[in-house]
């Protein structure tokens, strides 16, 4: 796209990129089956994709679920919560809001509640705690920026304003405060109609995006015009890769724009109907591994199902930062914090003691039974915890840390909490 060369040192980081999981079980949702028929296989799927890479962390540009129903949303969630617990993806996963997660109108606000305390959101107390569906997280090793914003005003994107001017003031400040100093990721659900990567921009076959009828869809564009070296992620029309139109800059006049796969079914344009016909099949799933070098950032557009690389379409986007004289921090690998000081007790004889093998089924038996929950950075730390005790318990070098990890364990195992449950205490 932008270049290409060959790629032979290691990405400081990579990060899973998907779009619009779907989940709608036929037995919950009132959307017929054939819309989604294989949201949930493919969400796991994209998880095995995702943990077989060992990538940082996930990004989900929107439509978690489907929300069918809103006094059935909740079983979208817990499916979706209960596919990400059981899976062997252990890293951090962050959530945009899309226009599915607020479908019914005049459910909104109650939509955006569940959202907050379902997607894990940043994984972040103050996020929740903040009662705004939009947020920034930070690539430790880089300081690389991730800005995840909301569809906040329903369902109907081309029908509505989905914008309110709190949001474009954060975004627009964010960006002010941080462009040139580092990579900046826009998360933003949803495609504008006519414009950008998704769909065709001259003859759009696609009537769900975004209307420049409304200021704040106008504002938006604006803003992000003016920061060229910007990256802005979307999803929405969930068009197949394998239509070649997962990019644009709109001639050099715009942000870089990224359209992204979608997990659940993709679209592919009917030029009999003029309209994008979904794509039900078992065996297609779609999304990137994204690989960021400190001169370029690499998107792979793979099938998840069978690992297949998309080869024509890999984009090649330069990073915001050549600077060599940019510095990084230095990862902390897997060390894990010291709770307690227990220096003067033998690790090795703690792990396989007695009570270190009843901790560490205590902390198996949680993971099985905690399916539903707001932050998915403790459960995901208990998981992995246990991963990686399961892995080291026979290495000396890991010993100290599997005695700290153990007391961690200890703490989350009692404290852990399900906020989850006032989310939706408003359907009950």
């Amino acid at each position: 796209m932008v270049y290409m060369e060959q790629l032979s040192e290691k990405p400081l980081y990579t990060f899973a990129l998907f779009s619009d999981v779907h989940i709608d079980e036929e037995k919950f949702g009132q959307t017929p089956s054939s819309w989604w028929p294989y949201s949930t296989l493919h969400w796991k799927t994209a998880l095995d994709f995702a943990a077989a890479l060992n990538v940082d962390f996930i990004v989900s540009a929107g439509d978690q679920v489907t929300n069918a129903n809103p006094a059935n949303l909740i079983h979208e969630w817990e499916t979706f919560q209960t596919v990400f617990a059981d899976s062997s993806y252990v890293n951090p996963i962050y959530c945009a809001l899309g226009n599915h997660e607020t479908r019914h109108e005049s459910f909104a606000e109650q939509h955006r509640q569940s959202f907050r305390f379902s997607s894990g959101l940043n994984s972040c107390p103050e996020t929740l705690k903040s009662g705004l569906s939009y947020y920034s997280f930070l690539e430790q090793k880089s300081g690389d920026l991730f800005l995840m914003m909301a569809l906040e005003k329903g369902f109907n994107p081309p029908g509505q304003e989905q914008f309110s001017d709190a949001q474009l003031d954060w975004l627009e400040t964010m960006l002010t405060d941080n462009y040139g100093k580092k990579n900046i990721f826009v998360v933003q659900h949803a495609l504008v109609k006519g414009f950008g990567p998704g769909d065709l921009s001259s003859d759009p076959y696609y009537g769900g995006g975004l209307s420049c009828d409304f200021s704040g869809v106008k504002r938006f564009l604006n803003i992000l015009s003016n920061y060229p070296d910007v990256i802005w992620i979307s999803g929405h029309s969930h068009l197949d890769f394998c239509e070649n139109l997962n990019y644009s800059n709109d001639n050099g006049k715009m942000c870089h724009m990224v359209h992204c796969g979608c997990v659940s079914n993709p679209t592919r344009f009917n030029q009999s109907s003029h309209k994008l016909d979904y794509v039900f099949d078992k065996n297609i799933s779609q999304g990137y591994l994204v690989k960021v070098y400190k001169e370029r950032i690499v998107f792979d557009p793979y099938n998840l199902c069978d690992s297949k690389l998309y080869e024509k379409q890999i984009l090649y986007v330069p990073s915001a930062v050549f600077s060599e004289k940019r510095s990084f921090k230095k990862p902390d690998g897997d060390k894990v914090p010291v709770v307690l000081d227990k220096s003067n007790l033998d690790a090795k004889d703690f792990i396989s003691s007695l009570a270190g093998r009843n901790l560490l089924e205590k902390a198996k038996t949680f993971l099985q039974q905690k399916k539903s929950f707001a932050l998915y950075a403790q459960y995901q730390a208990v998981k992995k915890y246990v991963s990686l005790f399961s892995a080291t318990a026979n290495q000396s070098l890991w010993e100290q840390q599997l005695l700290n990890l153990l007391y961690d364990l200890f703490l989350m195992v009692q404290t852990f909490e399900q906020p989850m449950q006032k989310a939706f205490s408003c359907y009950k």
